[in-house]
């Protein structure tokens, strides 16, 4: 939604001018950065530079350290801000027209007493407030992201080629610093990272040597086969030294999980109804049903999955008392049933329940929708603390 728009980042992708280009030579890229509730969103800050401290010093030997100077004065009118101050050697001084104090008289004299006053290395110059690297925190991340920061698109392809080699060769690679800046920003180690699309896998690694977990998906095998299963089993095994490794003290570890979602079972028509699609019948019916509701697939006479101590049935047909009948006398003792139906004679879910206790009945695709409609055609890696790799 716009309201929940944030800021758009210019990142430099390229540092060397393309002296081919017809009109210009592209420089950069767009980062456009969205929350969820704008309002509750609270981002983390960046970490500073050797840059942004560059202007750190300590010329008077301040024992709490290095420290940068401080503008006094403020634009905005208020009605303590045109005092007179003196200086060390009797010099006065008021802001310059159209300027004004910062601070009370009270805050003024507070600062001059915490020798937090820079009076020049003469002690007759204009103060300034003494801002100490000790104290301050980390930065808030701005909208312009130098390739020096956050890596360019040759250190991407640098690092697809020393990790899997020349012949994986991938056009829109992005560095892992970039990838690294905006997973701290955004997120907790713990967080789950999605990426819609994996592409060479950059956001899934640099998230696993984070500490996040992630859900990565690509609609291509080929990468998946070429790029990403191979580079996440690199870093899983501590086999890839380069990107942001070293930063993250990463030396390996846990693992992931590679699903391959199948069609929708799902079809609607013309007016929105939802109907089984032709291929869920039978056996493949069955295996659709377990994974939407997360039984494990485990055919046993008139059952289909088990989870705990519950059982599954899938019908693709009606459920009747009879049928009812049969399948509790097939449960052992102090299992239950989960019975998922198309269609649900009156007073057969009602005999279920009473019979055993915190059994239930699903019919298809009426409640199984609400779990949502899956899409087609797509590979989805999901990383697993244990260590599972798949």
């Amino acid at each position: 939604m716009a309201q929940n728009f944030v800021a758009t980042v210019i990142w430099q992708k390229s540092h060397s001018r393309n002296n081919s280009a017809q009109h210009f030579s592209a420089d950069h890229d767009f980062i456009h950065v969205y929350a969820r509730n704008k309002a509750a969103w609270r981002r983390n800050r960046v970490a500073r530079t050797s840059k942004s401290d560059a202007d750190f010093w300590n010329p008077d030997n301040d024992p709490r350290g290095d420290w940068r100077r401080s503008d006094l004065t403020a634009a905005k009118p208020y009605n303590d801000g045109k005092y007179e101050v003196t200086g060390p050697h009797g010099d006065k001084f008021t802001p310059r027209a159209g300027r004004y104090w910062g601070v009370s008289p009270t805050s003024f004299e507070e600062l001059r007493a915490d020798d937090r006053l820079w009076w020049g290395k003469t002690g007759r110059t204009f103060p300034f407030r003494k801002r100490f690297r000790s104290e301050l925190g980390d930065l808030v991340p701005t909208t312009i992201w130098a390739h020096e920061e956050v890596g360019n698109n040759r250190e991407a392809k640098g690092e697809i080629v020393s990790l899997l080699g020349r012949s994986a060769i991938f056009a829109t690679p992005k560095p892992e610093r970039l990838m690294e800046q905006i997973i701290h920003i955004a997120s907790d180690p713990g967080d789950i990272v999605l990426d819609c699309f994996a592409g060479s896998g950059t956001t899934a690694a640099v998230a696993h040597k984070m500490g996040r977990r992630f859900v990565t998906v690509e609609l291509s095998e080929s990468n998946i086969d070429t790029f990403v299963r191979p580079r996440l089993e690199k870093v899983v095994k501590g086999e890839d030294a380069g990107g942001v490794t070293g930063t993250a003290a990463w030396a390996g570890g846990g693992g992931f999980r590679l699903v391959r979602v199948a069609s929708s079972m799902f079809e609607a028509d013309e007016d929105g109804d939802l109907y089984l699609a032709d291929w869920a019948v039978g056996g493949e019916l069955a295996r659709a049903i377990c994974a939407q509701v997360r039984y494990e697939y485990e055919p046993d006479g008139p059952f289909t999955g088990r989870r705990g101590r519950s059982r599954l049935a899938v019908l693709d047909g009606m459920l009747t008392a009879g049928v009812a009948e049969l399948l509790l006398s097939k449960l052992a003792d102090r299992e239950t049933l989960l019975v998922v139906a198309q269609a649900i004679e009156p007073g057969a879910e009602e005999l279920l329940a009473a019979r055993r206790g915190g059994s239930k009945v699903r019919k298809v695709p009426r409640d199984l929708a609400r779990r949502g409609i899956l899409p087609s055609q797509l590979v989805s890696l999901t990383s697993t603390p244990d260590g599972d790799t798949a």
